[in-house]
């Protein structure tokens, strides 16, 4: 667990300076992953903020990534995400 918070952390770090990473990410599935860390409720909420915050950039003028994002049913999740007493989770539920 402590690998993957480490993971998600150095991801969130990247991805807002470089966009090249997000077709990086899309062709190599590794959104997939983003996914399972934002689904998966015994990961720490903060944990999960991130995974949103980097999968809305996966989306975010990325029209194969708003594509792969929509097959995996993303949008129902965070809906069904949105009640979780976290305000910063809920905030990029929204986003994403």
């Amino acid at each position: 667990s402590e690998l993957r918070r480490l993971l998600v952390h150095i991801w969130a770090r990247i991805i807002p300076v470089d966009r090249s990473c997000q077709l990086d990410l899309i062709r190599d599935g590794g959104y997939k992953y983003f996914i399972h860390v934002l689904w998966t409720t015994a990961v720490k909420s903060d944990e999960r903020s991130m995974a949103a915050f980097i999968l809305s950039l996966i989306c975010h003028n990325n029209k194969e990534g708003k594509e792969f994002c929509l097959k995996a049913a993303i949008i129902s999740n965070c809906l069904a995400h949105l009640s979780d007493p976290d305000p910063i989770l809920r905030q990029w539920l929204c986003l994403c």
